[in-house]
């Protein structure tokens, strides 16, 4: 090692970057010489703090490796701490509807602008502060679609794109044999660019049919996902009994080639969340278990299609409890490497994003048993453990519709709370999850942290104490724990994920709070509409 350990620190920084961070953690331990090099160059303390982190950096020229490092370090402590680095309230100045999404450096409220209209006829957006934005401001950026909005996603960084599902009711009568509430109603996904909101250059098809008629009654839920060049919609019909009429609508926005998958039992899926860019998991409200489909040609066509590949089980519960809700939500989106290069936005302050590989899945669900008797709770697990269950149960000759068992995928690999998400799916990010938890005597945010370095690290440091840090407290959190609802199931949910709990200890009068990879809002709500009434921003890189 003398040769080598004479060579300049930028020749090093060119040899370094064929390595990932797991090699260099491993050329660490080769002996004192190669340790040394490692721990003195910027740019490997930075790749191994990106991994450890959970973020991923596309290493594009600009900040220095060493001031990027000092970012990220500084980034991890403020989350650790719960220590924000600017607070501000954020007016409103118009009438939100309940549509709501934070996503990509930005929050977007639904908008009803239009008398006529009951629900969202658009949206508001503003800007998150990010890191190194130092004359950050929140403003309020419209966009009026005059349209009946049900649902919108969208990928800023990736695409600069946003996808919108509308319904527009057809006049007249019901059709004949049927009852007076339904009516007919076509549905379509608008393609924008979300910086100007005009029709997407990209898209061959700003506007495409999803169906040119369906039959309604008040109202259908969608939910609408970006994966690289897909989207995805999932069109569910409440108040349709016995109709085979849920669909999902994998479309390739730019080509406009649009997939639509029917054989579904009427009522079964109501959300889903994509594990990588061509695995999606649906959580099955009649089953209570996570059912997982592929992306890919179907052999007789060579078409994209959807193939049911396994079915992950969920503890069991008791007969006559019925699942009411089942909502997930996995941020950041998942992507394609590279799609950022060409959307024309600004590059982001911060260097670094939360890597898609290394996100939680929140699921959030409500049971039901008998018409007064009804319980919640949410449960997370990462995407990387459902694609590896996933993956077990195709290599080991699982037939599609025959259940991996929670007990062998699931106890070490999920985390539960009794406590529900509060009507707030969007309170995942990255690997956190937060929520609003009721201390002493007051409401206060906590945030919950699956990062298994960080647990490591922590542990390490202090065990499993409560200890304070900054003024707040933190805690490691690990080893099985059981969460006994014995009404509600057959036993004790038994589980294992350890997570890093940190607590902002201060009484917080917000009725919900939301995240994304740099920020929490603490939300205020209308008691009689349940719609957004104050927003108030938490900084922490």
């Amino acid at each position: 090692m003398t040769v080598a350990g004479n060579l300049p620190p930028e020749i090093w920084d060119e040899i370094l970057v064929y390595q990932d961070a797991r090699d260099l953690l491993r050329l660490r331990l080769l002996c004192r010489s190669m340790q040394d090099i490692i721990d003195s160059s910027s740019f490997a303390q930075y790749l191994i703090e990106c991994f450890c982190a959970g973020v991923e950096d596309e290493l594009r020229a600009g900040k220095p490796y060493a001031e990027r490092l000092a970012l990220l370090r500084e980034r991890e402590s403020a989350w650790r701490t719960m220590t924000p680095c600017r607070r501000q309230d954020v007016p409103l100045c118009f009438r939100p509807s309940g549509l709501y999404d934070i996503t990509g450096g930005v929050f977007i409220l639904g908008r009803n602008s239009v008398p006529e209209f009951m629900h969202t006829s658009g949206y508001s957006v503003f800007q998150l502060p990010s890191t190194g934005d130092a004359n950050w401001q929140p403003q309020w950026r419209d966009l009026e679609l005059k349209l009946d909005v049900l649902d919108f996603a969208v990928s800023v960084q990736e695409h600069d794109l946003n996808a919108v599902v509308t319904q527009q009711r057809f006049q007249g009568p019901p059709p004949v044999g049927q009852d007076i509430m339904i009516t007919r109603a076509k549905f379509e996904l608008h393609l924008r660019q979300f910086s100007s909101g005009e029709p997407h250059p990209e898209a061959a098809q700003p506007v495409i049919t999803l169906r040119e008629e369906g039959l309604i009654i008040h109202r259908t839920h969608t939910v609408v996902e970006i994966a690289g060049d897909l989207v995805v919609v999932l069109l569910f019909f409440p108040f349709m009994l016995n109709q085979r009429m849920d669909t999902i609508f994998v479309v390739n926005w730019k080509t406009g080639e649009m997939y639509r998958h029917t054989p579904f039992v009427p009522h079964q899926y109501k959300c889903f969340a994509f594990l990588d860019s061509h695995t999606l998991m649906l959580p099955n409200l009649q089953t209570f278990a996570l059912d997982i489909y592929r992306i890919e040609p179907q052999p007789e066509t060579g078409e994209m299609g959807l193939r049911h590949i396994c079915v992950l089980g969920l503890p069991q519960r008791y007969p006559g409890v019925r699942l009411v809700s089942f909502q997930c939500r996995s941020k950041r989106n998942v992507h394609t490497r590279g799609s950022s290069d060409d959307t024309g936005l600004p590059p982001p302050t911060r260097p670094f994003r939360d890597s898609p590989e290394a996100a939680i899945v929140l699921l959030s669900m409500t049971f039901m048993y008998a018409p007064h008797s009804m319980t919640s709770m949410s449960m997370v697990v990462h995407r990387a453990a459902l694609l590896n269950a996933a993956n077990y149960a195709l290599e080991n000759g699982y037939d599609a519709r025959e259940a991996v068992a929670y007990d062998f995928w699931g106890i070490r690999n999920t985390s539960w709370f009794d406590a529900p998400a509060a009507g707030w799916i969007a309170q995942s990010s990255g690997s956190k999850f937060v929520s609003l938890v009721q201390e002493s005597s007051y409401a206060a945010i906590r945030v919950y942290d699956f990062n298994q370095h960080n647990v490591r690290r922590l542990q390490a440091q202090h065990g499993t104490e409560r200890v304070r840090d900054g003024g707040n407290t933190v805690q490691v959190v690990n080893g099985t724990r059981k969460l006994d609802l014995r009404t509600w199931f057959r036993s004790p949910i038994e589980f294992g994920l350890a997570h890093v709990q940190s607590t902002l200890e201060e009484p917080c009068t917000a009725d919900g709070v939301v995240v994304d990879e740099e920020n929490i809002l603490a939300l205020t709500t209308d008691r009689s509409t349940y719609h957004i009434k104050t927003v108030e921003v938490l900084h922490f890189g």
